[in-house]
């Protein structure tokens, strides 16, 4: 067997391999993306409840409940994939040759139709769904703490508001720099036309690759456990003394 012949071999192997890797990579990865936003809305209508109706949470069993926001993921999972799958279109059959780059580890979507438009509007849906959950209920919960001033302990309420202020700011460089440039990427997809939709569209990927640094620094900085812990890692490696800190915690639902 000839070198050419060892290359074309093994170039036609990496093409099929990517051909297959590829896209369930990618898949999954918006698969956990979307799964992860859902998640994070999750923690603002259960904070409510858990003020708002103490009762009713108590009477709700955490198996059932656990199966009850598992069938939401695994519900949102199917209907993405099944869209995903239905979007997607061979490099051979992909209308427009003169758009696209070399074969090599490459797939491709649906360049327009309702397969498209499902995949990308489902998704986008799915990221205003998030932001309008978020929203809605830290006003209900803002609402609801304004109330129970009366009744509640000053120290018992500070630690709510600063619970809820906490909760805001963590959750709001995901969604920042996380979903806006998500959100913005899937514009660009569903409108690929637009002026400078490369140039949008890579400044947004680039941002939502570096969501999770931010996130860290944001979490060490207004979390004070977290901040004190850097804090005496830090005076560790300057070999200065640090102090140690016992932290009590302890759970109540108010």
């Amino acid at each position: 067997m000839s070198p050419e012949d060892v290359d074309i071999i093994f170039n036609n192997v990496l093409n099929i391999c990517a051909a297959i890797q590829l896209p369930l990579f990618y898949g999954g990865i918006m698969t956990c993306i979307m799964n992860c936003g859902l998640a994070m809305s999750f923690a603002f209508p259960y904070r409510y409840l858990l003020l708002a109706y103490p009762d009713l949470v108590n009477n709700i069993k955490r198996f059932w409940g656990s199966m009850l926001f598992l069938a939401i993921h695994v519900s949102y999972s199917i209907l993405f994939c099944i869209s995903y799958k239905f979007s997607m279109l061979s490099y051979d059959d992909y209308p427009d040759k003169e758009e696209l780059p070399p074969r090599q580890r490459m797939f491709c979507f649906e360049p327009a139709g309702w397969r498209k438009n499902t995949y990308l509007v489902g998704a986008l849906v799915v990221l205003l769904l998030t932001a309008t959950v978020i929203n809605t209920f830290s006003v209900l919960l803002g609402r609801h703490l304004s109330k129970m001033k009366d009744i509640m302990s000053k120290k018992t309420l500070e630690l709510h508001r600063k619970f809820l202020l906490y909760l805001l700011i963590t959750t709001a460089v995901p969604v920042g720099f996380g979903g806006m440039p998500l959100f913005v990427c899937l514009l660009c997809s569903l409108f690929p036309h637009l002026p400078y939709n490369r140039e949008m569209t890579m400044v947004s990927i680039c941002v939502f690759m570096n969501h999770g640094t931010i996130y860290s620094i944001v979490s060490i900085v207004t979390f004070a456990p977290y901040y004190n812990a850097v804090k005496k890692m830090f005076r560790g490696f300057l070999g200065k003394p640090s102090v140690g800190v016992t932290i009590t915690i302890r759970s109540s639902h108010y």
